[in-house]
């Protein structure tokens, strides 16, 4: 779950740089040709950083222990196509 949380938090230093940059407001939403990941891509990864977090969670209330023997990589492309799934209906 670190790696992701590494990512996102990368993600977002790397946006609010571009921002200020070009002195954009806070507020205001990428959309990749401002040199930056657009405001979806954040939005996703935001999502899939929950997603990792709520599993590991899931995964502590059965048993602390599991979380050692579970690589939560090899979860990643199915909570992707969840999260492909949920956006494509919105």
């Amino acid at each position: 779950m670190n790696n992701v949380s590494h990512v996102n938090e990368y993600i977002r230093n790397t946006v609010a740089e571009v921002k200020q940059h070009y002195n954009m407001k806070e507020t205001a939403a990428t959309n990749g040709p401002e040199g930056t990941v657009s405001k979806k891509t954040q939005v996703s990864l935001e999502l899939l950083e929950q997603g990792m977090r709520g599993l590991q969670d899931n995964i502590k209330n059965i048993n602390q222990e599991y979380l050692d023997d579970v690589d939560l990589r090899t979860l990643l492309t199915t909570l992707v196509e969840n999260i492909h799934g949920v956006s494509q209906a919105i």
